[in-house]
């Protein structure tokens, strides 16, 4: 029993003796008492200077592929120059929060996209390293750009969580800035002008795209992001595959997929093309006229592939011009040798851009202060006209006076309203001057020939109605 106790004991002092030299080791002697001048000093004495880990072993520490690795080895930032900030997003298996990124000569703004590490396998960690890997291959103003990859340690798992540095998009996705305009506390018309415009940023990114053997198989409004100056980037490029050889890659396994944004070849054999693309481009061109709305109404996602095998697409939106519907509807023919290319779409879309008014003509526009007398307000605009449209309000810093537009270029100044200020931010950043008097607003284009319509009951529709309201389908 003696025996046994003194080995105990000698097993105990030797645990305790190991443990303290680990930690005097890592950390150093923080209090070493001393006797200065009869005064008792408390000072540090590092015994070893402690340093992170360097970049390719934390990699190696994540367990993935070697070529993953080496893509990853240049653009892999230092945790410490990363600060993080609010949560701007959270979904199932991660969030995006907003960060400082500390450069040699200034700080930037940035999204930072995390893991749940937690509840995420390998496999996906490998999968959201491997889309990082992909971005930084882009560089186009109209295609999210990769900053950089860091990795943060997680106290509870025994490897760290990888983290990807993006640049900040002040106006969020481009599918909740639509819907915003159209349901938020205060809608704000955009104008044709600027619809437009978000279809051909989305056209040259995807074109680039394109150009560079990249098929996104995700393309809609919700993966494309709006920054400061209302410039659309392609993003999110979870399922982009790169083309190295052919022109079609077979999806080997099946995932939850954007069923209504997926062409129909693709829905039948799980094929994807540059074409396939096009053909979500097409849907994500219907979301942008539409303001947000979602795609089929009331059909079914198992019910898709019937519903576009009996000739039926989505129907031209209101105020959709014939010229940007034709282009549109080109992107969804049954056979994708016949769909347009993103060159013709960019080069067709820059045209209609073109021929559409230019909203942003404020010399021109008449001022009509309201809180005049009457003489002065028919001296300058005569009475309210009938059927004036309803008020569009914004909020800067201050106040903001409101207007409404009741004729090309002539507005009348409202009373004070307060609103959300994203869409106050949009038109700054387009150069529309926004004070705390008066605000200049974009004009509802009315020059261009788009016929009337009546709105419809479901946003879809047969391929082709006759005027005597028969169906064709142009490839029977």
């Amino acid at each position: 029993m003696a025996i046994t106790a003194a080995v105990a004991i000698g097993v105990l002092v030797t645990v305790y003796a190991a443990k303290l030299r680990r930690k005097e080791t890592r950390f150093g002697e923080a209090f070493e008492p001393m006797m200065e001048r009869g005064e008792l000093v408390v000072r540090y004495r590092a015994r070893r200077s402690y340093s992170r880990r360097t970049t390719e072993a934390t990699l190696n520490s994540l367990g993935i592929s070697d070529e993953l690795k080496q893509k990853l080895q240049d653009v892999m930032v230092d945790r410490h120059k990363l600060t993080l900030g609010k949560t701007l997003g959270e979904g199932e298996f991660g969030s995006v929060m907003e960060g400082l990124l500390t450069q040699e000569e200034f700080v930037l703004k940035v999204a930072v996209k995390t893991m749940k590490i937690a509840i995420c396998t390998r496999s996906e960690m490998e999968d959201f390293l491997r889309e990082a890997a992909c971005m930084k291959e882009f560089d186009h103003p109209n295609v999210m750009r990769l900053l950089g990859v860091c990795l943060q340690t997680v106290e509870s798992e025994g490897y760290p969580s990888p983290v990807v540095i993006l640049p900040y998009m002040k106006h969020g996705d481009l599918h909740s800035y639509l819907l915003y305009s159209r349901l938020g506390d205060c809608p704000v018309y955009l104008p044709s002008h600027m619809l437009v415009k978000f279809m051909t940023d989305i056209a040259r990114g995807m074109e680039y795209l394109s150009s560079k053997n990249f098929i996104h198989r995700d393309l809609a409004a919700r993966n494309c992001m709006l920054n400061e100056n209302m410039n659309v980037c392609v993003a999110d490029f979870g399922l982009s595959k790169k083309i190295y050889n052919g022109d079609y890659y077979r999806q080997g396994r099946i995932s939850k997929m954007p069923v209504k944004w997926i062409a129909i070849e693709s829905l039948a054999d799980r094929v994807y093309t540059t074409k396939s693309d096009v053909w979500s481009f097409g849907v994500t061109m219907w979301e942008i006229a539409t303001r947000g709305q979602t795609p089929y109404p009331g059909v079914e996602n198992s019910e898709i592939y019937d519903y576009l095998r009996q000739g039926n697409r989505l129907k031209q939106p209101p105020d959709c011009l014939d010229s940007v519907y034709a282009l549109m509807f080109s992107c969804w023919l049954l056979s994708p040798k016949d769909r347009p290319s993103f060159e013709t779409l960019r080069c067709e879309l820059e045209k209609a851009l073109d021929d559409l008014p230019d909203p942003q003509d404020p010399e021109e526009i008449l001022y009509v202060n309201m809180d005049e007398s009457p003489t002065e307000l028919g001296a300058v605009g005569g009475r309210d006209p009938i059927g004036g449209s309803s008020p569009l309000c914004l909020k800067a810093l201050d106040s903001v006076t409101t207007v409404e537009v009741h004729q090309p270029n002539r507005y009348v100044l409202c009373p004070q309203h307060e609103t959300n200020r994203t869409l106050c931010d949009s038109l700054e950043s387009l150069d529309m001057p926004v004070s705390s008097s008066t605000a200049t607003l974009p004009l509802r284009p009315s020059h261009h020939s788009t016929p009337n319509r009546t709105p419809p009951s479901t946003p879809t529709a047969e391929l082709l109605e006759d005027r005597d309201g028969t169906t064709k389908v142009p490839w029977q």
